[in-house]
């Protein structure tokens, strides 16, 4: 890169390229753009929130301001200020944008979640115990592409929770996991108020499901098993395959402040030990309620997904139905992204149209529309496709979106589905929405369970079929 980054953000485009936030491009465009919001946003605006919107905006949210970018013409066009918390590094808020579905045409709505409203808004640590400042439970959401954007009150989180993750689950709920309810990013030396070094205390170990689908003041769900690893500052998280979540780190600390540990960013068994909150080597897989449910087989999965274009039909066996109604069969494709620092980047769930032909022996074909023909709703590279039957989603297979090469992506005309039809005997006759709104998934969220994925030797209990187990 022609200038030195630290904490920077990325984000893919339409053509495969990716800007680096403040203002780069890889492959490398030249000269690095000034940017008014980002010098008007210091200083909590290191990994500022940024995505793509279908459109072909940038949405950029840092410290408390908004704004929307033209790249073409770099112009910038702010929007409302976010409402009753920060959400950038280091208050930290977990964000994602919604599931993009036919049902809600494709509308880009962006959700913040925790974070913290800080004392000071230069962040001098000097003057104030960032460590002792309780973290918030506000959630708010904006649809940046609304005639009139604003950001408007959600359900608020189930507790205070700054530095959680939010992973898209392939039947449409979200997962949020990791966090603390005090304290924000970061760590230092000689800082009075520090937990050790950590900026950080009080691990939220309890993660929750957001169903969108559930009426407002009860869409959180907790009836969920705790996890045994605080995960604080330098955590992760992310969606495999399989429907799990992966989850990782947690390093709050950098080494004790001793005069031959000085400047040194060294983690040893001997300082590790002697902190509060610890490096964390332990990692941990999520399995939510659906994990354990009998799964969709569909077969004909292609190897890309194009922009417009021909449908293709996937088969699904009897035994993959057993009489669900066809409505309540999804074909979605979800980029997992990438992890970091307790934020997700590049995340995105987009859903394909599909209508469906049932068959007298219980089989059906799925009819599956490509992509709309517009690379910004799902940029060129590797997504997964799920199919999901009444929100039990199949193990996913990876498909490549656009022709795989950087640069602008082909789009054609749509095709037409067939109509749909359904000539099995014995079936329901439900046209309720699927994935989560059918409410099955939420019937089984005691089904939902941690275990402990081998790391270095420190010993924990891990979570395994929902009871307790000692790892070592």
């Amino acid at each position: 890169m022609p200038t030195a980054r630290w904490y920077p953000t990325l984000e893919t485009l339409e053509d495969g390229s990716v800007i680096v936030i403040g203002g780069e491009y890889v492959p490398n465009r030249g000269s690095p753009i000034n940017s008014t919001f980002l010098a008007d946003t210091q200083p909590a605006n290191l990994y500022p929130l940024t995505w793509l919107l279908p459109n072909g905006m940038l949405f950029m949210q840092a410290n408390w301001q908004t704004t929307l970018v033209n790249l073409t013409t770099h112009k910038e066009t702010r929007l409302p200020n976010i409402t009753h918390a920060q959400r950038t590094y280091p208050s930290s808020g977990g964000t994602a944008m919604l599931p993009l579905t036919v049902a809600n045409n494709y509308t880009a709505t962006i959700l913040f979640c925790g974070g913290m409203d800080p004392v000071r808004d230069d962040w001098n640590e000097t003057l104030w115990a960032i460590a002792e400042t309780d973290t918030s439970n506000s959630c708010v959401s904006i649809q940046p592409e609304a005639e009139n954007p604003k950001y408007v009150d959600e359900d608020d989180l189930p507790e205070n929770r700054g530095m959680g993750n939010f992973i898209i689950l392939p039947d449409e709920r979200l997962f949020i996991v990791n966090g603390v309810g005090k304290g924000s990013a970061g760590y230092g030396w000689n800082t009075p108020w520090a937990i050790n070094q950590s900026y950080a205390q009080d691990p939220v170990y309890r993660p929750a499901y957001l169903n969108l689908s559930a009426p407002s003041g009860s869409r959180w769900d907790t009836n969920l098993p705790n996890s045994t690893v605080g995960r604080l500052y330098h955590s992760s998280a992310t969606l495999l395959p399989d429907g799990s979540v992966f989850i990782a780190g947690s390093n709050p600390n950098a080494v004790r402040p001793t005069p031959e540990w000085a400047a040194q960013d060294v983690i040893t068994d001997e300082n590790n030990a002697t902190y509060v909150y610890k490096t964390e080597y332990r990692a941990e897989r999520f399995y939510p309620s659906y994990y354990d449910a009998g799964r969709p087989e569909p077969t004909g999965i292609p190897t890309s997904i194009s922009y417009g274009g021909d449908s293709f039909d996937l088969e699904l066996p009897k035994s993959s139905l057993n009489g669900t109604s066809l409505d309540n069969v999804k074909v979605a494709l979800v980029r997992p992204g990438f992890s970091t620092h307790a934020m997700q980047m590049g995340q995105r769930y987009v859903q394909l149209e599909n209508s469906y032909t049932g068959h007298p022996n219980g089989s059906a074909t799925l009819h599956v529309s490509q992509l709309p023909p517009n690379p910004a709703l799902l940029v060129p590279g590797p997504a997964m496709l799920f199919v999901v039957v009444d929100g039990i989603p199949s193990v996913a297979e990876f498909v490549m979106v656009g022709n795989g090469v950087v640069g602008a992506q082909p789009i054609s005309s749509p095709s037409v589905l067939a109509t749909s039809s359904d000539a099995r005997k014995g079936t329901s006759t439900s046209s309720s929405a699927s994935s989560a709104s059918s409410g099955k998934a939420d019937a089984a969220t005691n089904g939902s369970s941690f275990t402990a994925v081998v790391g270095k030797a420190v010993a924990g209990l891990a979570l395994l079929a929902g009871s307790l187990v000692l790892v070592a």
